[in-house]
């Protein structure tokens, strides 16, 4: 049932205000779409929680981590909420 699922959602503020954002715009669909133009094959994706299929570097997974009730865990793929997810994903 779609209803009961939960969401991790990690408040990276604090990280995201020291880090510099990554200039690599995401791509406009129109312009993918110009390219796709002349093409004979295209394929179709589901990206849904396409940041989990991104690992992290070892060295990064700590400046991910995050804490609960539960104890202290450490991302091994990108999560979202990081500002710079998106240009890592593209």
């Amino acid at each position: 049932d779609e209803q009961k699922k939960s969401r991790l959602c990690i408040d990276y503020r604090k990280l995201n205000s020291i880090c510099k954002t990554d200039a690599e715009p995401l791509p406009r669909i129109d312009t993918l779409l110009d390219k796709l133009t002349n093409a004979k094959f295209f394929s179709t994706l589901d990206l849904a929680s396409g940041y989990w299929h991104i690992p992290l570097h070892d060295k990064d997974r700590e400046k991910l981590a995050f804490v609960t009730s539960e104890g202290l865990y450490e991302f091994q793929v990108l999560p979202f909420g990081f500002r710079n997810a998106p240009a890592i994903f593209n």
